[in-house]
């Protein structure tokens, strides 16, 4: 081992004997503590290597969530106050956001996420929480990767997805079930194009995911002039007679329609001029209520209507129905559900859609909490040092020999320290 060298440190060794009785000391071997590789130890340390920043979010956890709980963040690449699930990260992520990551409290067990939309400066982001948030739960948000890309994947963060994202084709494929009559449902440009005369049905539908609380999610656009009872809907189907579903109408309307046995419960809100625009529904179904919402963007909601969920919609759904059909499930047409026409066929329409999802939800959801300063990379890869005077490094050897009729175990700690020069300039780095 070589020596100590500087000619501003001294050393205090302190030696600690452990002898038993007519102990005869031999064969000694030195052992000494190496220095760590910062990747190895930023790995060790908790921290998610060729990442520059993170933050710590704290989520307050609510009885009935359970693991595998979805829950939005939204991303702005601008400053500002971090607050509930809004995040401020200026301009160290990048700008398309690719590179931004979320860990379990580990700060290194990666979590599924789906970014759902990106503008210049704001994204939001849908992240399955692994551990159960029936209690209070942290995870950490990362960014600042010049060379990582986007690994959003929206079927590993849901029950069920599809954002269509697939060669066009007459074929929908995904697991869906193509209910159209004579109409089509396509993939076209990776979005579901669905063309259907007027008064005939024509949607697609999927078996819904095993949960009895959720909400259901799509992203439509529709036909400017498709008469009311055929535009797009989001759905949910329990059984014959008995389903839900929010999308336009016409006369400047959204419609949400919940029927049960016989009758509807329905409620409308007036919109203004959002025919060939895409229009974002969605359907939380909740122990007591089934609650219906438009948006404009996907992240801030209008409730249509709230109604409460009645005993015929309490087991879990067997379909989730993306589409249109003739919504009055009359005893006069083939089957008391979506799949029916409705007098002679008439002009034909098309309309899209886009990112069906389902998620867990409950009445009461987790809750965003407190956000931590930003961390940044080399605060966790330079570790602190142990307790001890103050400027000071410890060092370890541990010589261990043996012979005789006993053993010995010497231990040397050195302590280095590091004088400070004249105005508390600190002395020069010691060399081995």
């Amino acid at each position: 081992m070589g020596m100590l060298r500087g000619p501003r440190t001294k050393l205090l060794f302190l030696v600690v004997l452990l002898l038993t009785p007519m102990m005869f000391i031999g064969n000694m071997e030195v052992g000494v503590i190496e220095s760590v590789d910062s990747s190895v130890l930023s790995q060790s340390a908790g921290w998610l290597a060729g990442w520059q920043y993170r933050k710590s979010h704290a989520i307050e956890g609510s009885v009935g969530a359970g693991t595998n709980y979805q829950v939005r963040i939204t991303v702005h690449r601008t400053t500002g106050p971090d607050s509930g699930e809004h995040v401020y990260v200026g301009t160290d992520c990048r700008a398309d956001f690719g590179d931004i990551r979320f860990t379990d409290d580990d700060g290194i067990t990666l979590l599924d996420y789906w970014m759902q939309e990106s503008s210049s400066d704001t994204t939001s982001f849908w992240v399955e929480i692994a551990d159960t948030l029936d209690v209070n739960a942290e995870i950490f948000i990362y960014y600042g990767n010049d060379v990582a890309g986007s690994t959003s994947d929206g079927s590993s963060t849901f029950p069920l997805f599809d954002d269509f994202d697939r060669v066009d084709s007459d074929n929908v494929g995904g697991g869906w079930f193509d209910d159209c009559g004579d109409g089509d449902n396509d993939i076209e440009n990776n979005i579901l194009k669905t063309v259907q005369n007027e008064n005939e049905f024509c949607h697609i539908e999927k078996s819904a995911p095993l949960l009895l609380n959720f909400a259901v999610h799509g992203k439509l656009k529709q036909h400017a002039v498709a008469p009311a009872s055929w535009k797009m809907a989001v759905g949910i189907y329990w059984g014959a007679g008995t389903w839900a579903k929010i999308g336009w109408r016409s006369n400047d309307n959204f419609e949400a329609n919940l029927y049960v046995d016989g009758s509807f419960d329905s409620g409308a809100l007036s919109y203004t001029n959002l025919d060939d625009s895409w229009c974002y529904y969605k359907i939380e179904v909740s122990s007591t209520s089934v609650d219906f919402y438009y948006s404009l963007n996907g992240v801030s909601w209008v409730l249509v209507h709230s109604t409460s969920r009645a005993s015929a919609t309490t087991n879990i759904p067997s379909l989730i129905i993306i589409g249109k059909g003739y919504e009055n499930p009359s005893t006069g047409y083939s089957n008391p559900d979506w799949d029916n026409n409705y007098a002679l066929a008439g002009s034909e329409y098309t309309n899209y859609a886009d990112d069906i999802f389902v998620r867990k939800f409950i009445d009461v959801a987790p809750i965003h909490s407190s956000w931590s300063e930003e961390e940044s990379e080399n605060q966790a890869t330079t570790p602190p040092p142990p307790p001890g005077p103050e400027g000071s490094d410890w060092v370890f050897i541990v010589i261990i020999g043996g012979g005789g009729l006993g053993v010995v175990a010497i231990v040397i700690i050195i302590i280095i320290s590091k004088k400070q020069g004249g105005g508390g300039t600190p002395a020069g780095e010691y060399e081995w």
